[in-house]
């Protein structure tokens, strides 16, 4: 795994200070990989488990993130973002009433970090993918979009609505399955 945060850190460093570059399709694969490696991490810190261990030996495996995670990346515009370092919730969606419930059998994840000016939000389930929310400007890293990005046009997320954007998915009764989210690349 030393691989992975190796690889990540040229293009972490400078999204955590905010500098403006452009973000090449490998800067995007490595950041996925980083990101994704910290949610699995994150989700030990607590009792809900929701990432499939099939997930990790992929991820260790192929040094990229599972086929069914989506990660975005926004700028963080406050001053407090050691309040909001992250977030994780594991969550059981699309069971039925005869199937066991509770944190042991989880099946999606939704994880929320803010490191410096970087903030990052990613989504993983074995049950349905999600490619955003309504009316949240993120920029999508993870699948790969096969274009370059100019960081200066990242979408920011001010310091008030970082929780807003972690519980996003609690809050849609509907997340956008088909369509990409709006001003995404």
């Amino acid at each position: 795994m030393s691989r992975i945060e190796n690889n990540a850190i040229s293009v972490g460093t400078k999204l955590i200070k905010g500098d403006e570059f452009l973000l090449d399709t490998e800067g995007q694969r490595k950041l996925a990989a980083f990101l994704c490696l910290m949610a699995m991490r994150l989700e030990f810190l607590g009792r809900m488990r929701a990432i499939p261990p099939s997930d990790r030996v992929f991820l260790k495996d192929h040094g990229e993130p599972p086929g069914l995670w989506t990660i975005w990346i926004a700028g963080y515009r406050g001053e407090n973002a050691d309040e909001h370092w992250s977030r994780y919730c594991g969550m059981q969606i699309g069971s039925t009433p005869a199937e066991k419930v509770g944190p042991d059998y989880c099946n999606t994840q939704v994880t929320t970090m803010v490191i410096g000016k970087l903030c990052a939000h990613l989504f993983s389930s074995t049950e349905t993918p999600i490619l955003g929310y309504e009316g949240i400007r993120l920029m999508r890293v993870w699948p790969l979009t096969d274009l370059d990005m100019n960081t200066r046009f990242l979408p920011t997320i001010p310091e008030n609505a970082i929780l807003w954007l972690h519980e996003a998915l609690a809050r849609e009764s509907t997340p956008i399955s088909k369509a990409p989210l709006r001003g995404s690349n």
